[in-house]
């Protein structure tokens, strides 16, 4: 077995393969990793994002930008634009101020800068282009998922049957050996440190939302998941773990059903987008029918 861990799009991506291979397939995964955090990383001046930000076009995106561009914008859509994927705008005046501070005419103005249908892609050319001012994107709800995707298809190409990637709590793990062999992945409870919930997987990614780790201001007042219909911190909703097929769909679709509450399990249900599960600020669980088949404890 070969574990390693190395940081990268500010957090730990773990890599646990369990097969017997070369070390340079682990460097050549990593590499993708970073690969992909070029494109999407906003701390990075040439990066994709940062350049469709400051220049409001891009002429030849990647491939890999214009993917995971739609795939936000999807999810975007039928969310109604809770999750939005230029949220950047608030992200901002959040970090920049205390909550006491922001006043709701300020976060009126900031919203209005959050005009994703503002984004128009043309794939013929795979041009991207921000028609509106002021409007910023920010792919960090999803990209990370897409980077573990993509080290993941690489563990495959090179013959990797059995592994799990983890790039911040976005896991897909890879197990083609044995029907009942699986990976066991816990769920925090976000009211403390134990273990809500054990799963079992096989095949497929996980990826937890959270509120009770991150915030944008200096107090811990301020969580970094926003809504994008109000502009205002989630609050409601402490967690939400999602199962899906690819790292990309669990990772945004968990901010989604964190952003949605209750709705995003029904969302989850009525689409048919995978297995959903979160736990609310009164200590309320509610999950999609098919979860528990996961769940080990």
């Amino acid at each position: 077995m070969i574990k390693r861990t190395r940081v990268y799009m500010g957090t730990f991506f773990t890599i646990i393969i369990d097969d017997d291979v070369e070390e340079n397939i682990v460097v050549e995964a990593f590499r993708e990793v970073e690969r992909v955090e070029k494109i999407f990383s906003k701390f990075i001046e040439n990066s994709e994002l940062s350049v469709l930000n400051k220049d409001k076009v891009i002429m030849n995106a990647s491939k890999d930008f214009v993917y995971v561009l739609k795939k936000s914008l999807f999810y975007a859509d039928i969310t109604n634009g809770r999750y939005n994927p230029c949220i950047l705008p608030l992200l901002e005046l959040y970090s920049r101020k205390s909550l006491q501070e922001i006043s709701e005419e300020e976060i009126k103005k900031s919203l209005e800068l959050t005009d994703y249908k503002s984004i128009i892609i043309d794939e013929v050319t795979n041009s991207v282009r921000i028609t509106k001012s002021g409007v910023k994107v920010d792919l960090s709800s999803i990209a990370k998922g897409y980077a573990v995707d993509k080290a993941s298809e690489l563990l495959m190409k090179n013959g990797v049957s059995r592994a799990l990637i983890d790039g911040g709590g976005d896991i897909r793990v890879i197990d083609g050996k044995k029907d009942n062999e699986y990976w066991y992945i816990g769920v925090r409870d976000p009211f403390g440190k134990n273990i809500r919930k054990i799963l079992k997987i096989k095949d497929k990614s996980v990826a937890t939302s959270g509120i009770y780790e991150r915030f944008l201001d200096a107090q811990r007042r301020v969580t970094h998941i926003i809504d994008g219909l109000t502009g205002k911190p989630v609050d409601t909703t402490m967690s939400a773990t999602v199962i899906t097929d690819y790292a990309i769909d669990a990772d945004g679709l968990a901010t989604a059903v964190l952003i949605l509450g209750e709705n995003g399990i029904d969302l989850i249900e009525e689409k048919k987008l995978g297995e959903a599960y979160i736990i609310l600020r009164d200590g309320k669980e509610v999950k999609t029918a098919g979860f528990d088949a996961y769940v080990v404890s």
